[in-house]
């Protein structure tokens, strides 16, 4: 049985907010593991001027922890949009910010 590669797409829940983290001790206290903690296993990452794409080895669970990731951090950086995917051995997450004028 061959199962199709997933994909999500997350949008911004404020694209024109402030570019500000809203993370506060209080709720980082909450969250499952730290941005820094999630982001700093990927194997390697690309950026460019408006994202960044992280690729992670696709272990048992990943997905799951990686959804999990996109839904706390999109609470406190509500400017930011999401998009994860399967690829060959990797699962993927595009971090986007919008563009600004001037920027």
């Amino acid at each position: 049985m061959v199962t199709e590669p997933r994909k999500r797409i997350v949008p911004a829940l404020d694209p024109n907010a402030e570019q500000v983290c809203l993370l506060d001790k209080d709720w980082a206290d909450r969250r499952k593991e730290s941005p820094s903690a999630f982001l700093d296993m990927a194997r390697s990452q690309e950026t460019s001027e408006h994202s960044t794409i992280f690729h992670f080895e696709a272990t048992p669970g990943m997905w799951d922890r990686m959804s999990t990731f996109v839904d706390e951090e999109r609470e406190c950086c509500r400017f930011f949009a999401f998009e994860q995917w399967e690829e060959d051995d990797e699962v993927l997450l595009r971090i986007t910010r919008p563009e600004r004028a001037g920027t």
